[in-house]
C-alpha cells in the first residue's frame, strides 16, 4: 500500500512539474500507471481525491466502463455473441468491430470534454475503468489506434496528456512491459508512452 501511495504521489508531481515535456521522448504524451487489480478501490479513491483537482492543471476523468456501455447501446446481442465465441463467422461480429465502436465513442467523449476546457487551462485526461476493455481489446491496442490522430487542446493545438490507470502487473526486469489484468502469459508493450 505504501508503495502504491508513493507511486501515485510521484505521478501527481510529474504531471504538475513536467506537463509541457510529457511525451517528448516517446512521441505521444501517454502515461501508463500499472497497478495490481486488487488495488482498484485504492486507485479509484486516489484519483477522486488527489487527481480531480491539481493546481495549474484541468483534469478530465473518463471512465471507460461508462464509455463502453454507451457505445454498445443497441449492440448488446453482438457483444454477448463475441464473448461466447470470438470467431466472427460464429458470432456474426468481430471483436475488433466492437473495439472500434469503443474507440470512436472514447474519442468523441474526450473531444466533447476538451471543448469545455477554458482556453488558458492545461487539460489532462485521466482514463479509469480500463478493465472494461477485457476480453475484446487491451490498453495498448486502444492507444495504438487512438494515436492515429493526435488529441489536441482545441484552443492551443497542443497535444493533451493521457494517463491510463491500468489494472495488471508490470513485467519485472523489463522496460515499459506489462500484463493486463491477471493475464500474465500475455505481455504487452506500452504504446509510445511512459511507465510511471
Amino acid at each position: 500500500m505504501e508503495q502504491l501511495e508513493q507511486r501515485l504521489a510521484f505521478l501527481r508531481t510529474r504531471l504538475q512539474t513536467a506537463y509541457e515535456s510529457l511525451g517528448l521522448s516517446s512521441g505521444r504524451p501517454y502515461l501508463y500507471f500499472v497497478y495490481a487489480p486488487d488495488e482498484e478501490p485504492q486507485v479509484r479513491r486516489a484519483v477522486a481525491e488527489q487527481f480531480a483537482l491539481i493546481p495549474s492543471l484541468h483534469p478530465l476523468r473518463i471512465d471507460l466502463l461508462e464509455v463502453t456501455i454507451a457505445a454498445l447501446q443497441g449492440e448488446e446481442q453482438g457483444r454477448e455473441a463475441v464473448l461466447v465465441d470470438p470467431n466472427p463467422a460464429v458470432a456474426g461480429v468481430a471483436p475488433s468491430d466492437i473495439a472500434d465502436l469503443w474507440q470512436e465513442e472514447l474519442r468523441m467523449v474526450m473531444e466533447e470534454r476538451l471543448e469545455a476546457v477554458p482556453t488558458t487551462a492545461r487539460p489532462l485526461i485521466l482514463l479509469e475503468g480500463l478493465a472494461a476493455l477485457h476480453p475484446l481489446t487491451n490498453p495498448t491496442a486502444v492507444m495504438e489506434k487512438f494515436a492515429e490522430q493526435s488529441l489536441e487542446h482545441p484552443a492551443t493545438g497542443r497535444p493533451v496528456p493521457i494517463v491510463l490507470f491500468v489494472p495488471g502487473y508490470r513485467v519485472p526486469n523489463t522496460s515499459r512491459q506489462y500484463s493486463f489484468l491477471s493475464h500474465t502469459a500475455t505481455q504487452l508493450k506500452m504504446y509510445r508512452g511512459e511507465d510511471v
